[in-house]
């Protein structure tokens, strides 16, 4: 009966999101009557496929610990995630996630820490490390700007994840909760099956972003190359990654309208291709969270 009772609360607090959100930001939603259906349909499906890839992602954090979770929960938990996201800084729904697995699972905090850390770090030096290929053979001149953020972000990123495990020899603090991230952190870095499995959903995730956002210029007939594409969805998502504003609004579009204007695109056509990818993202964000709300009420007791 709790479990139903917080379950139809969530529900309820889903709606309730999406109702305010339309009221908010009607005039954004005509944007949808300016595209085609299929495009529509198309950026919807790369979406969605996108979700299930952070699904994936979480489960295969959990398969390393053996914890016996199925693969829908993980993705209703990060839908849940991503929902609070919304509205909160990332830092609200990373201790959401954390918390709720360690209530469902005992799951420790440690253990999801070190976890996230890793993955975190894995995507952020593989994006940096691909920026920097977009921008050498990008066919316009390169911006010194981006390409400068691109080599300290891979640089500090391998650093980190080649020296990180030796933190504890410095016997910087006397912590025993940053000493127990540590072996957590050790202890993923030698699973190498682990590892190959994050990186390859991590390039599946950068080539459904860059799909997205060319399939979001597309939307509005403008032609737009791989390598803009690609530049931009590295971009995005190492922001994404580093969040501290709630859906990484505003920063998202002026990396879109920076790195598209490079590439001879306007203002105006990069402004509509960033709302519609952002308006579709609320749109199935509220629909998915309902997941969760479905992993709550049927979970094993």
């Amino acid at each position: 009966m709790h479990k139903r009772l917080i379950s139809a609360l969530f529900l309820v607090g889903i709606a309730a999101a999406g109702i305010i959100y339309y009221f908010r930001h009607k005039e954004d939603f005509y944007l949808l009557t300016s595209v085609s259906v299929s495009a529509v349909v198309a950026l919807s499906f790369v979406f969605v496929l996108i979700t299930l890839l952070y699904g994936l992602q979480l489960k295969i954090l959990m398969d390393h610990y053996k914890l016996g979770i199925g693969f829908f929960q993980c993705f209703g938990i990060s839908r849940a995630s991503s929902f609070i996201n919304l509205f909160l800084p990332f830092a609200v729904s990373a201790s959401f996630k954390a918390v709720y697995l360690n209530k469902l699972l005992q799951f420790r905090y440690s253990s999801f820490i070190a976890s996230m850390g890793m993955t975190t770090i894995i995507k952020i030096m593989l994006y940096a490390f691909i920026s920097l290929l977009f921008l050498i053979v990008s066919d316009v001149d390169v911006n010194m700007f981006l390409f400068g953020v691109s080599s300290l972000i891979f640089s500090a990123s391998l650093l980190f994840l080649a020296l990180g495990h030796k933190l504890k020899k410095l016997d910087v603090t006397a912590s025993k909760h940053f000493l127990n991230i540590i072996d957590e952190w050790q202890k993923i870095r030698v699973d190498y099956r682990t590892i190959r499995r994050l990186i390859y959903v991590s390039l599946f995730l950068f080539l459904s972003a860059a799909l997205n956002t060319y399939l979001s210029f597309r939307a509005f007939s403008v032609n737009i190359s791989a390598n803009a594409s690609g530049t931009i969805a590295a971009f995005t998502t190492i922001t994404g990654l580093l969040n501290l504003i709630p859906g990484n609004l505003g920063i998202r579009e002026a990396i879109i309208i920076l790195i598209s204007k490079s590439h001879g695109v306007g203002i105006n056509e990069s402004v509509h291709a960033a709302a519609l990818g952002r308006l579709l993202q609320i749109i199935w964000t509220l629909i998915l969270a309902s997941f969760f709300r479905y992993n709550l009420s049927n979970k094993k007791r």
